[in-house]
């Protein structure tokens, strides 16, 4: 079975660092792929990541890219270093190095156990060694739902809260609005308060459509990045 993964590339340079946090903390991502070169090894800011990633409580696996550049002592290498990196950041559990789909699948149902292995990949993208392992991984991935666990129904019965990222004016369509589900469910025809804006304000509006992966649904449930159309209303004093 294909699910549709979400891929958020978050930036690597230190000096980005509070974009990274931001990626984190502002769009709720089930899982973190921390990648690491073969050709350099785990870093400072590799750590600083792996850090964030422990912090927000997300489970992790790890591609080490470039495969084909290195020899197999310096993969070697460079592999040792990121177990031991894992266990100072509190990841005790080991790693599990996946090469074949069938490795991959129970790599992919570890992530949610507290504590268990990491999954470790390597992959090239220039002779394609490990791509049908990490493809895989990421299909069977469980789905925000599960990784959520008995959290869902409590989310789902709180208030609406989405919290936009960004606008868009769609021509013959108006107002468009992305962001994340934080909690609640939303449903189409939905009234809903929109604010503040810069002057403090809040307004009336509707849910006119909902889409997701950029098919239409009718309701989301926490934890989504939909994008919504809304019919504005009137100014509210609040």
């Amino acid at each position: 079975v294909n699910q549709v993964v979400h891929l958020l590339d978050l930036a690597g340079d230190a000096k980005y660092l509070k974009t990274t946090i931001y990626g984190l903390s502002a769009y709720g991502p089930h899982a973190v792929c921390l990648i690491v070169s073969a050709t350099i090894g785990p870093t400072a800011i590799t750590r600083e990541h792996l850090g964030l990633a422990v912090a927000f409580s997300l489970p992790v696996f790890v591609v080490i890219t470039k495969r084909d550049a290195v020899t197999k002592e310096r993969l070697r290498s460079v592999m040792d270093a990121v177990t031991r990196l894992l266990g100072r950041a509190g990841l005790r559990g080991g790693v599990i190095k996946v090469k074949r789909k069938r490795e991959a699948v129970r790599a992919a149902s570890v992530l949610l156990s507290s504590g268990g292995a990491v999954p470790l990949l390597c992959v090239s993208s220039v002779t394609g060694e490990g791509m049908k392992a990490l493809r895989c991984l990421l299909n069977a991935l469980p789905p925000s739902t599960a990784m959520m666990g008995h959290r869902k129904d409590e989310l789902m019965r709180l208030p609406l809260l989405f919290t936009v990222e960004e606008t868009y004016q769609v021509p013959h369509v108006g107002e468009v609005a992305c962001g994340v589900l934080v909690e609640g469910s939303l449903r189409m025809r939905d009234r809903v308060m929109v604010g503040p804006s810069k002057e403090g304000k809040w307004r009336v509006a509707t849910v006119a459509g909902v889409r997701r992966a950029k098919h239409r649904v009718t309701v989301i449930p926490p934890h989504q990045v939909p994008v919504l159309s809304v019919e504005p209303g009137q100014a509210v004093s609040l």
